[in-house]
């Protein structure tokens, strides 16, 4: 793992400053309307200037199944200050085996987050939040995800997950071969 290839810990995606407030009582109010509280896992991007975006997976409120959920802001919800934002929402039932192998690695990149010793604040660009339900709420991001392989190979298995909420051909996801094998190879590389 190269020296700075790894998530910072937060306390969660919405505990920022003060000044913040508003804009995440916003998120939660549109991109988040719907969602369950039951979360297994969460992957939450927030970009300077694009549309924001969350998957999750929750435990159906039947509590028998899964589902893997995704929302996306049609335009992005911090510059539409009091104009109500469009949500594209897709959701599907998901295999535990699946859900099972996908908390393990968020467990584990979120597990080994740690700050950085240079820390330097950015002001634009796109913040990644990784959320675990494993053991309590535990949580992690990066904004700067330049020369950080491991990080990167994270983010692109998660949109991975996302085009398979979109895919119109199924109602339900089972991880194929490939993905299991780039997960299993993401969890020993964050071990």
């Amino acid at each position: 793992m190269a020296q700075n290839d790894f998530l910072e810990p937060v306390v969660s995606p919405f505990a920022e400053t003060v000044s913040d407030i508003e804009y995440y009582q916003k998120l939660k109010r549109s991109l988040f309307n719907g969602l369950s509280n039951l979360v297994i896992c969460q992957f939450v991007v927030t970009p300077s200037f694009n549309p924001e975006e969350v998957l999750q997976i929750e435990r159906s409120v039947s509590g028998d199944s899964y589902l893997l959920c995704y929302r996306k802001a049609k335009s992005n919800i911090w510059y539409a200050k009091d104009k109500k934002v469009e949500i594209v929402s897709y959701k599907k039932t998901i295999s535990d085996s699946s859900v099972l192998l996908f908390n393990k690695l968020f467990a584990k990149a979120v597990f080994k987050a740690r700050y950085y010793a240079d820390s330097s604040i950015i002001l634009d660009g796109t913040n990644f939040y990784f959320s675990t339900w494993y053991m309590g709420q535990k949580s992690a991001m990066t904004y700067n995800i330049e020369n950080k392989v491991l990080v990167q190979n994270l983010i692109s298995v998660c949109y991975e997950v996302v085009a398979l909420s979109k895919d119109e051909s199924t109602t339900h996801i089972e991880f194929n071969e490939i993905l299991k094998s780039k997960i299993e190879s993401l969890i020993k590389q964050f071990e």
